[in-house]
């Protein structure tokens, strides 16, 4: 499944930090805007997932995840 930049931003975000809190992934994606208006962007882009019906990210009250069937290459590397 092909993503825009946008849509990439949150699994890359994630796949790197493993899991974040939400507030950190709003405000490091969009550090000039306040916490409320970061958080409301945060909140509409989770709400709109891609499409092609391939869960990519879970979330919870506090944090963001990515989905158990997503891997990333860069762990892999790593080892």
């Amino acid at each position: 499944m092909r993503l825009s930049g946008n849509a990439q931003r949150l699994p890359a975000f994630a796949g790197l930090r493993q899991e974040v809190d939400l507030g950190v992934v709003a405000q490091t994606l969009r550090p000039a805007a306040t916490e409320a208006h970061a958080r409301g962007r945060l909140r509409t882009a989770l709400w709109k997932p891609p499409r092609g019906g391939h869960e990519l990210l879970r979330c919870t009250r506090e944090s963001l995840v990515l989905a158990d069937e997503v891997g990333v290459g860069a762990r892999t590397l790593g080892g």
